[in-house]
């Protein structure tokens, strides 16, 4: 009698769900508490890419849980084995640097490959898939990759 062992295919099933997830309404909200007061701090979805990226890197155990950060979610990218790259390759972390517009915040985002990204938008509020320098307005300032996903 032969048994058969499954192993998940992690690249495709994360490809799969990242561009599922595209138009997702499910990453703008996230609730703490101040004091007595309850508040969210993704603002409905205009702060929600550290939120959106590492939760979808959890699912898969390439990270801890969901942060809120860009800054959080660098430094458990790097706990949990993230290396920094120059090399685009499909599932790389990238990391943009700080806009005029973006009230001094980074933007965080996954590589799909041929020059497209998936990120939240801050305008749109929900996953979008873009060109990964917002066609050169935007360039990436760190890319990180985890060897798991490597073929």
């Amino acid at each position: 009698m032969t048994t058969s062992t499954l192993k998940p295919e992690v690249r495709d099933t994360l490809r799969a769900m990242l561009l599922a997830s595209l138009g997702t309404t499910m990453y703008q909200r996230l609730y703490v508490r101040d004091g007595k007061k309850k508040r969210d701090v993704m603002k409905k979805g205009e702060l929600s890419c550290a939120f959106y990226v590492s939760s979808m890197l959890a699912m898969f155990g390439f990270m801890d849980k969901a942060h809120a950060t860009v800054k959080t979610t660098e430094t458990m990218l790097k706990k949990f084995g993230w290396k920094k790259t120059k090399t685009f390759t499909f599932g790389n972390v990238l990391i943009w640097d700080f806009t005029p517009d973006s009230d001094g915040h980074q933007h965080i985002g996954i590589y799909l490959g041929h020059q497209k990204a998936i990120s939240n938008s801050s305008k749109k509020r929900v996953p979008t898939m873009h060109h990964y320098t917002y066609q050169g307005k935007r360039p990436v300032i760190r890319m990180y990759k985890n060897k798991k996903l490597e073929k």
